[in-house]
């Protein structure tokens, strides 16, 4: 690992920031060590742990997010709780942050995670996509996942638009390339049916 193991570990209940935290942040997620923290007295703590158990993918933890998203004090543990369960898959979960991120109120900055933690399960939010694809400042991994996912993104010309745009983008190109193809299979598919 790249941080000195003390550095990275000299965080803990004290105040510091736990090492199984630390060991999620750099790739190294325990999903079980993690889903201890969410019972944590700091929200920040809790919050970190929902997050990285949704970006694992720990579906044993799936139960417990669930409570937190209906009993948890603090909005920002519970959006994570909420965020994390839609990303492992639960129907309800999925519904409630797809409204959140259709919803130009709701934080710009979970609103655009919550798209593309979504977008993985197949539920494609277009405005908050189409945010990711044309803010420069996201990762390039972002932004290919948001171009990818517009590309199932049937008849809508906000869709078409930002991927048309981002052919411009020499990094983007070959994505954008292949969710046009999608794009376009699509309408082909709907034009035959009807």
């Amino acid at each position: 690992s790249s941080i000195p193991e003390v550095e990275a570990m000299s965080l803990g209940d004290d105040g510091s920031w736990p090492a199984a935290l630390a060991q999620a942040e750099l790739g190294e997620a325990d999903g079980a060590a993690l889903q201890l923290l969410l019972g944590s007295e700091r929200v920040e703590v809790r919050a970190a742990a929902a997050r990285l158990l949704g970006e694992s993918a720990y579906e044993p933890a799936l139960a417990t997010l669930l409570r937190m998203d209906r009993a948890e004090e603090d909005a920002d543990v519970r959006d994570e709780a909420r965020l994390a369960a839609a990303a492992l898959g639960d129907r309800g979960a999925l519904a409630q942050v797809r409204a959140l991120c259709a919803d130009e109120s709701t934080d710009a900055s979970w609103r655009r995670r919550a798209a593309l933690a979504i977008a993985d399960r197949g539920e494609v939010v277009v405005g908050a996509l189409v945010e990711v694809v044309r803010d420069v400042s996201a990762s390039e991994d972002d932004r290919r996942r948001a171009v990818v996912a517009l590309g199932s993104a049937q008849n809508d010309p906000a869709a078409l638009s930002a991927l048309i745009g981002a052919l411009d983008e020499v990094n983007l190109r070959m994505s954008a390339l292949e969710a046009l193809r999608a794009f376009a299979s699509a309408r082909v598919r709907d034009e035959v049916a009807e």
